[in-house]
């Protein structure tokens, strides 16, 4: 009767301890904004010169933890944008990623965060009732008059080719997206999926 008691108690302190493990690893996992099960990769803060490698990061440990090497990877994108720089180097992450990477758009998608929605090499959704945001990018740059000069020529640059993207990205031309984001050119869900930005508009689930 003691040696069963005892069996009992190990089974009982294992599951306990498992339990522990299992609330650790989902906490983990909130913590660094991602769903290993799901597959699912957060971008929710500021885009900023850490997003790529914080993308990459996250990726590579879904890969490592997961038995599923093939299946996309989905990225769930609720952000008011950040770094141009910053989202240029996600864009690039994602479209030489080696595995499909999805985007999902959900609630607002505003500015830099725009372009990694649509920069998706899967499938590129947005939920319902989100919406979209995109304008010109702008600069806080001061110093002397030569330096501010450099600035604005390399931020005309910067602007030209996130235009281009736009344009490889949706079913619109260059022109047309630098004629309407001179100010802030908010777009409904049916309006990203008419211009091509996004492959269709579902829930998140």
């Amino acid at each position: 009767m003691s040696r069963q008691l005892s069996n009992r108690a190990r089974n009982a302190t294992a599951k306990h301890d498992n339990s522990l493990i299992n609330a650790k690893t989902y906490y983990d996992q909130l913590d660094y904004r991602l769903d290993v099960k799901k597959r699912l990769i957060y971008i929710e803060q500021d885009i900023d010169s850490y997003t790529p490698g914080n993308f990459l990061i996250k990726a590579s440990i879904i890969q490592q933890l997961s038995n599923d090497k093939k299946s996309p990877l989905t990225a769930v994108i609720t952000n008011f944008g950040g770094d141009a720089h910053g989202m240029l180097g996600v864009v690039d992450a994602i479209r030489s990623y080696p595995l499909k990477i999805n985007t999902l758009g959900l609630g607002n998608v505003d500015s830099a965060a725009v372009y990694i929605l649509a920069a998706g090499t899967g499938r590129r959704y947005l939920s319902p009732n989100s919406w979209v945001m995109i304008h010109t990018l702008s600069s806080w740059v001061a110093g002397k008059t030569d330096d501010i000069d450099i600035e604005a020529q390399q931020l005309k640059r910067l602007q030209n080719q996130c235009h281009e993207l736009l344009a490889s990205f949706s079913k619109k031309s260059m022109v047309f997206w630098k004629d309407m984001t001179r100010t802030d050119f908010h777009i409904s869900a049916n309006d990203a999926l008419r211009y091509g930005l996004i492959d269709e508009i579902k829930g998140p689930f």
